[in-house]
């Protein structure tokens, strides 16, 4: 099962266009398939936003709305809902608005 940091280098890595659209999609369903087990409630949650967001943009002609969308609800509301030693272990210490410049 993955963890909520599994989650964010996945989405991460797909705002970078380090992997594919079709990558995170699969990557994507292979976490959801467990998911309900999962004792990451943190982590349960984002995989079932991203499997939403997927679905949500999956007419999009251009990956840009999904992007925005990755960056506001995983990273920057889920991450700004942990306690901040936690989220600094996960993004360092850049804020989220450095986050949506470097995405």
């Amino acid at each position: 099962m993955v963890n909520h940091g599994d989650i964010v280098e996945q989405v991460m890595q797909y705002l970078a266009d380090r992997i594919s659209l079709e990558d995170l999609e699969d990557w994507s369903a292979e976490a959801s398939i467990d998911n309900y087990n999962n004792r990451d409630d943190l982590a349960r949650r984002m995989v079932y936003s991203i499997r939403a967001l997927l679905n949500d943009h999956e007419e999009d002609e251009s990956p840009s709305g999904l992007k925005e969308d990755l960056l506001d609800t995983i990273l920057v509301e889920f991450l700004e809902s942990l306690p901040s030693s936690q989220s600094s272990e996960l993004y360092g210490n850049r804020s989220t608005e450095e986050l949506r410049v470097a995405a």
